[in-house]
C-alpha cells in the first residue's frame, strides 16, 4: 500500500462528526453580546470646560494658551474658534508651524492680558498701571467687554492719579468718553500750562480749546474775587455784605478708592501725577469746560 492509499483508508475509516457535535461548535462561534456602557452623569452647563490649547503667534513670538479663556472673554475668538477646523494636519493653532497669527496687537499687550486671565484671582497678581492700559487696548480691539470695563475702572481708580493729558489721549483712542470732561477740568485746575509735547499728543483743536478753558477759569476766578472784595468793602447794608461773603458749602469729597486685589499701585514717571490742588471752584470749572467744549460739538453736529 502506497502513501496515497493509506491516506484514503484513514479518511474512510474515520468517524463522521455527529449533528450534536456540529451544533456545539457552531454555538461556540456566536459572539457573546457586550452590555452597553453605563450612561454618564449629565455635563454641567458652565463648568464642563473644553481645555483644548491654541498656539498663537504675536510679533513673531509663540504663546500656547487655553481656548476657554479667550472664547469666554472675546466675541472675536468665539467666532474664530467656532469655524470648522479644516484639515487637521494644517489647521491654524494646532502646532508651532501653523499658529494663529494675531496682527495689530503687541506681544506686551497679549502678555498683560494673559497675566490677568491666568493670575487675576490671586492677591499677589500685581497688575500695574501700564499693564491695565495694555489690557484696555487689547480688550477694546477684541471686544472683551467685561475685561474692558474692569480695565477702565482700574485705570480710573489708580493712585497716584494718571496724568489728565494721558487720560484724555486714552479716552479718545479707546472710546471712553466719560473720562474727557473730568480730565479737561483737571488740566484747567493745574498750575502748569500745556507744553509742546502734550499739545502734540492732544492735537491742535483740543490744545486750543483747553487753553481757552484754562484762561476762562482764571478770568472767572479773578472776577469772582473782585466782586467779593467790592461787596465786603463797603456800600450796601450789612445783610448784603454778609450775603456776599456767604458761599455754598463744598460738597463732601468722594471717598478715596482702595486698590483691588489684582492691582499694584505705584508712581510711574510720565504717567502719574501728584494729588491735585484744585485751587478753583470745581463746579464752576466743570461749567466752563462744558461751555467751551460743547460749542464745537454742537457746531459739528449742525
Amino acid at each position: 500500500m502506497d502513501y496515497e492509499d493509506a491516506l484514503i483508508d484513514i479518511r474512510d475509516n474515520s468517524p463522521s462528526p455527529s449533528l450534536s457535535t456540529v451544533g456545539v461548535q457552531e454555538a461556540s462561534r456566536v459572539p457573546t453580546p457586550v452590555p452597553p456602557p453605563p450612561t454618564p452623569p449629565p455635563r454641567h452647563p458652565f463648568y464642563y470646560i473644553d481645555d483644548d490649547m491654541a498656539i498663537i503667534c504675536v510679533e513673531e513670538q509663540l504663546f500656547k494658551v487655553h481656548k476657554y479663556f479667550l472664547i469666554r472673554e472675546s466675541e472675536l475668538f468665539q467666532g474664530m474658534f467656532g469655524l470648522p477646523p479644516g484639515d487637521s494636519m494644517t489647521a491654524e493653532g494646532r502646532d508651532d508651524h501653523h499658529p494663529i497669527v494675531l496682527k495689530q496687537v503687541l506681544a506686551r499687550e497679549f502678555e498683560s492680558l494673559l497675566r490677568f486671565l491666568y493670575h487675576g484671582m490671586f492677591d499677589d497678581c500685581g497688575v500695574t498701571l501700564p499693564q491695565w492700559i495694555d489690557i484696555l487696548s487689547i480688550s477694546t480691539f477684541w471686544a472683551c467687554d467685561k475685561l474692558r470695563a474692569r480695565a477702565i475702572k482700574e485705570i480710573h481708580d489708580h493712585r497716584p492719579r494718571i496724568d489728565p493729558v494721558e487720560k484724555v489721549v486714552l479716552a479718545v483712542k479707546y472710546f471712553v468718553p466719560e473720562w474727557l470732561a473730568p480730565s479737561y477740568a483737571a488740566v484747567c485746575q493745574r498750575a502748569l500750562p500745556i507744553n509742546s509735547v502734550e499739545g502734540h499728543k492732544l492735537g491742535l483743536e483740543k490744545t486750543i480749546l483747553l487753553a481757552r478753558a484754562r484762561e476762562a477759569v482764571r478770568q472767572d476766578h479773578v472776577a469772582r474775587e473782585q466782586r467779593h472784595a467790592q461787596g465786603a468793602g463797603g456800600r450796601g447794608n450789612v445783610r448784603q455784605n454778609l450775603n456776599s461773603r456767604t458761599t455754598a458749602s463744598p460738597a463732601p469729597p468722594e471717598p478715596e478708592p482702595l486698590p483691588s486685589t489684582a492691582s499694584c499701585w505705584g508712581e510711574w514717571k510720565g504717567l502719574t501725577v501728584p494729588p491735585p490742588e484744585d485751587p478753583f471752584d470745581a463746579e464752576r470749572v466743570a461749567e466752563i469746560v462744558h461751555e467751551v467744549f460743547q460749542a464745537p460739538e454742537e457746531a459739528g453736529a449742525n
